[in-house]
């Protein structure tokens, strides 16, 4: 006799299982306040700094206010002076772990030197005279092109 075979009676198929997500295969670590947390080949917590750890502050500490009272809506120096609030204002970095947490300044959180921007702010003062220099020289430009234009001119009549 023959046995008849039917789908309950059939071995099911091995299940093929997917691999892992990215996210789930790498090491498992802990990040507050600009530190990164894992667990060292002994066993015990490490810390160390990580620049992905490292928080984007701007958002958060460029004190959101309405149009009037914005930085800049009272003038150019008011980003553009030493000392001003865009990279020397305090922004408080929290962190859970015990006596981790720390107070920077904007440019110190966002990791950016600020010589390029002391040095600017120092030539702040005699902006006036540099807009003052860019006149001048488009003054003489257009002079030297009327003069230019009027010897063609002049020669164009005369022929």
């Amino acid at each position: 006799t023959t046995a008849t075979t039917t789908a309950a009676t059939q071995p099911a198929p091995p299940v093929q299982s997917a691999p892992p997500p990215a996210w789930a295969t790498g090491e498992p670590v802990f990040v507050t306040g600009m530190q990164v947390y894992k667990r060292g080949a002994s066993g015990k917590i490490e810390s160390f700094f990580n620049l992905a750890a490292a928080p984007y502050a701007w958002p958060l500490g460029h004190d959101v206010r309405g149009a009037q009272q914005s930085l800049g809506a009272r003038g150019c120096v008011e980003c553009h002076a030493s000392g001003a609030p865009i990279f020397n204002a305090k922004v408080d970095i929290a962190s859970v772990v015990t006596g981790a947490s720390m107070t920077r300044t904007m440019a110190e959180a966002r990791m950016e030197s600020t010589s390029a921007l002391s040095t600017f702010a120092a030539t702040y003062p005699l902006r006036w005279l540099l807009i003052l220099i860019g006149y001048a020289s488009a003054a003489v430009l257009l002079l030297v092109i009327l003069t230019r234009a009027m010897q063609i001119l002049s020669r164009g009549a005369t022929r």
